[in-house]
């Protein structure tokens, strides 16, 4: 058989040599890793070469934001900037820098993935089916997903947000493309939702469980993570769940939150009842018990703390002292 010219490609060499193989082949190249042993064994010395070769280039298609105004998108949007990756943001209500799309709008899509490579996504369980469908129609390779680290907590079959984030993955596992899952504990940024009004107001923060211990993550480190994944190779296939680097009890985040804006808290204690009716005010049901879930544990059981951050980003993840100095201006009067 006479080899292939040179300019058809790494997918034509793929076909002509080893066309009992293309399913996988197209798999490792999609899900850009290195080409598999089995598909090492069947293709040509020098055809591995170059596959391996074109693994280790950067890739210039652009890179779809989704959610780029949210907490954690615009960090996202930030990282890849700053690394020289060619991104298109998305929003609800697009500008002049960020184009319209919406997951629950399938007929936007299309159009917003035309061209691009990668995708950072957020969990929507409705419509999950087309963005899939308008992501392989798009030639999309690599779908990084803000997930839940609910899923892997006990009982998450009968935790609502659990089951919609699992949807979600469940889709793009099956979906031929590669995928890499973020899934983040409880938000560092959860706080201003809870907080932030009483503060602001100078009013006594309401607790329920003041020495409950939470271990809350910053949104910056959840970013951080997801730009690694969409800039390195290697991160294919991979679900990283993910905590804040130290245990503290909602009294001390009150106290960081009180040191960053130069003056003390005050803490007041109420019943259960009380603290779903105040998160109930800035959160919606599922979130509320999502939340008294977490608190009520965090009484009797220290919450797991993670490294992943520093192992694969090279740098510290973000204490919640330093969180909330970051965040100071949204708690001052």
């Amino acid at each position: 058989m006479t080899p292939a010219p040179r300019t058809l490609g790494n997918a034509a060499y793929a076909i002509i040599f080893a066309p009992t193989t293309v399913p996988r082949f197209v798999r490792d190249i999609l899900g850009g890793d290195s080409p598999s042993p089995e598909t090492r064994r069947v293709l040509p010395t020098r055809l591995v070469k170059l596959l391996t070769e074109d693994q280790r280039r950067p890739h210039t298609m652009v890179t779809v934001v989704f959610g780029a105004r949210g907490s954690v998108g615009r960090h996202v949007a930030a990282g890849l900037t700053a690394s020289g990756v060619p991104v298109r943001l998305t929003s609800r209500t697009p500008d002049a820098s960020h184009v319209a799309a919406d997951l629950d709008m399938p007929e936007t899509l299309p159009a917003v993935l035309e061209g691009a490579s990668q995708v950072f996504l957020y969990a929507k369980p409705a419509g999950i089916d087309e963005f899939v469908a308008a992501a392989r129609s798009a030639g999309v390779r690599h779908v990084v997903l803000l997930s839940s680290g609910a899923i892997v907590q006990p009982g998450a079959d009968r935790n609502p947000i659990a089951r919609d984030h699992r949807v979600v993955e469940s889709a793009l596992q099956e979906s031929g493309l590669s995928w890499t899952f973020i899934r983040p504990g409880m938000f560092a940024t959860n706080t201003r939702w809870w907080w932030m009004r009483a503060i602001k107001e100078g009013q006594a923060v309401r607790l329920p469980y003041p020495e409950a211990l939470t271990a809350p993550v910053s949104e910056r480190d959840i970013a951080a993570l997801a730009v690694t994944a969409l800039t390195e190779r290697g991160h294919g296939r991979q679900a990283y769940t993910l905590y804040g680097p130290q245990a503290l009890t909602l009294r001390e985040q009150v106290g960081h939150i009180g040191t960053a804006i130069g003056r003390p808290i005050p803490i007041e204690v109420v019943t259960p009842e009380q603290a779903r009716a105040d998160l109930g005010r800035t959160m919606p049901a599922m979130g509320v018990e999502a939340i008294m879930r977490a608190w009520t544990e965090g009484v009797d059981v220290v919450p797991e703390t993670s490294v992943i951050v520093e192992k694969l980003t090279g740098r510290p993840a973000q204490t919640f002292a330093e969180w909330a100095r970051d965040h100071a201006d949204d708690f001052r009067l």
